[in-house]
């Protein structure tokens, strides 16, 4: 619920001056649910084989119908392994280029504002990846349309001569690639403050700037799940875009009625917001 609480200020008497109002409040935000899932992919929907372009609103990129991957499970592949979730998973091989284009599936309620994590697990098998003939990505456009223009917010690429992933945009650390394993992959995006930061199994990898040139909008257009190797795959599960609970807080403090007026403004609709803690001092002691 978005409300005004008012929290009790210390007594002042008559003749006392309020000269400073350090006001120290804790907010805990509860929200119900603790977010907002808008969107939601463990690819268990579909027969196995190549992705149907449109299906769960899955298309190749440029609308091409024989770059949308595969439902496989991964327990009968040749070097089998155990999916995130059962029971199935994407692949992505070349030249596959599976994007999930929701500024064209959902042109009114794609996200262009408020605060959002995009997670999603990936698995790349060791054995394959290897050799300078390219690697895996994780694409976020902020501008998709099929045949163009297209603009590109995020830029992740594991790469198998270093070993490490690199973000196209930003200087990144140097956080190896984890093989044989599923690993999340964890995009916070403010669209409101214009910044992003990428994890990879719970390290930062990158952070800064969202947008990357002048003039580009503040969305989530698009997501890519993308390959340049025609030797190495990979594979994802569990993909998820939520919007996270946010708010600001206006303070206004009232000596005359002894009150403390703590307003929340431009929350998430549906979330409450409860005070954890509350401290006032008045920076001065009271005369008289």
């Amino acid at each position: 619920d978005i409300s005004t609480i008012v929290v009790p200020a210390p007594p002042v008497s008559a003749m006392g001056v309020l000269l400073n109002v350090l006001l120290v409040i804790a907010v805990l935000a509860l929200a119900t649910p603790a977010s907002a899932q808008y969107f939601f992919e463990n690819f268990d929907s579909y027969p196995l084989g190549q992705l149907a372009s449109g299906a769960g609103g899955w298309y190749g990129w440029d609308n091409a119908p024989t770059v949308t991957g595969d439902i496989v499970d991964p327990t009968t592949l040749a070097m089998p392994f155990i999916p995130q979730s059962a029971a199935n998973c994407l692949e992505i091989n070349y030249p596959d280029d599976t994007i999930q284009p929701w500024v064209l599936n959902d042109p009114a309620g794609h996200p262009t504002v408020g605060v959002w994590r995009l997670t999603g697990w990936w698995y790349i098998p060791g054995a394959q990846f290897t050799g300078s003939t390219g690697g895996q990505y994780i694409l976020i456009q902020n501008t998709y349309n099929h045949g163009g223009p297209y603009t590109w917010a995020l830029e992740l690429y594991a790469d198998p001569v270093s070993m490490t992933l690199l973000d196209y945009h930003r200087v990144e650390a140097p956080v190896p690639v984890l093989l044989d394993q599923w690993v999340e992959v964890k995009v916070d995006i403010d669209l409101t403050a214009d910044t992003i930061a990428v994890y990879y199994g719970g390290t930062l990898v990158s952070s800064g700037t969202y947008t990357t040139g002048a003039g580009q909008p503040l969305a989530i257009a698009c997501l890519d799940l993308f390959t340049t190797s025609t030797t190495n795959v990979a594979y994802w599960d569990d993909i998820k875009l939520e919007l996270l609970p946010f708010f600001d807080a206006a303070i206004a403090c009232n000596p005359a009625a002894g009150t403390v007026d703590f307003s929340v403004v431009n929350g998430t609709p549906g979330n409450s917001f409860y005070i954890a803690t509350a401290a006032v001092s008045t920076g001065v002691a009271p005369n008289g």
